[in-house]
């Protein structure tokens, strides 16, 4: 597959030390993988009151990876991730923090983290055995 993990916030918190334009927030959807590799990038952004909204898709592990393996025919190996509570962390760093578990849980969050003055984390539970799309079976 090819892809680069966790670079998306890195590069919308340089966009927005660089530009200091917050006529509109940059989104960022990550998931939980990318975003633990570059954690440090929330207290940055909170250091430097830049006010990207995070949205990390959260299930517990390296789903690209994982799915990859198995379409490859090899076991499971390396995957799993351990279960880190990214609103709590998001709040300990400063920013807001908003946890949706169900769907009826994520426009409310969603909205919550956009009228956030600063830096906002929206963690999603998505269900760990759903694979994700490849490039090819997106549509616009």
């Amino acid at each position: 597959m090819g892809s680069s993990r966790g670079k998306a916030l890195m590069l919308a918190t340089s966009g927005l030390a660089a530009e200091r334009n917050f006529s509109s927030f940059p989104s960022v959807p990550v998931g939980d993988g990318g975003f633990a590799m570059l954690m440090a990038e929330m207290s940055t952004a909170v250091q430097h009151q830049l006010p990207v909204k995070i949205i990390v898709l959260k299930n517990n592990s390296l789903s690209e990876v994982r799915f990859e393996q198995k379409e490859l025919g090899y076991p499971n190996y390396g995957c799993d991730l351990a279960p880190i509570d990214f609103a709590a962390f998001a709040k300990a760093c400063g920013a807001d923090g908003f946890r949706c578990a169900n769907p009826g849980e994520v426009r409310p969050a969603i909205e919550a983290a956009l009228r956030s003055p600063r830096a906002a984390l929206v963690e999603a539970l998505v269900d760990p055995d759903e694979a994700p799309l490849k490039p090819e079976e997106l549509k616009a």
